[in-house]
């Protein structure tokens, strides 16, 4: 090997060892910069939680007391905020519910193994290079309708409107 080569090679080593090195200290600085980052905002986030549950716990406290002095007994002021919290909470829920993506899934996917096309009368017309295998077509339930995907590799996709359209498009031609 001529010298020069050799200092080459060893030119080499010490710059992708620099690189190393750099990479690792760059990567210790981001690790230190994100967790002082991401304590810093739990420490905000856990304040904000706590002032606002003393302030509910307050309110609550007040509107009892309020309710009290109109004349109900405390037992009848616990029970109504009782149940408007809970309408409340069922409220906020529902509305939660209600912002799935158009193309999200309720999680119900059924697939159907189709028995393969019959062939036509007096049999094949020519010879196929591989014998056709069954048919699997997939039914999804989405927000907007149902889904059935069909085809090689199921890269056909129509939409129904209801079940009943949909496992009338899956019924064998005979």
């Amino acid at each position: 090997m001529s010298p020069f080569g050799k200092i080459l090679r060893q030119g080499l080593a010490h710059v992708v060892q620099a690189a190393r090195e750099r990479a690792a200290d760059l990567l210790h600085d981001l690790e230190e910069r994100v967790s002082a980052w991401a304590g810093r905002l739990a420490l905000r986030y856990g304040a904000l939680l706590l002032l606002g549950l003393a302030g509910v716990i307050s309110l609550l406290a007040a509107a009892k007391e309020g309710l009290v002095a109109a004349g109900l007994p405390a037992w009848a002021a616990s029970l109504i905020l009782g149940v408007v919290l809970t309408g409340a909470a069922w409220i906020v829920q529902k509305q939660g519910q209600g912002r799935k993506s158009p193309g999200s899934s309720s999680g119900f996917t059924v697939e159907i193994h189709l028995p393969p096309k019959p062939e036509p009368p007096g049999g094949p017309r020519r010879r196929k290079s591989r014998p056709r295998g069954h048919r699997v077509v997939r039914v999804k339930h989405l927000a907007e309708g149902w889904q059935v995907d069909s085809g090689r590799h199921r890269s056909h996709k129509r939409f129904f409107s209801n079940q009943r359209r949909a496992a009338v498009r899956l019924r064998p031609v005979a």
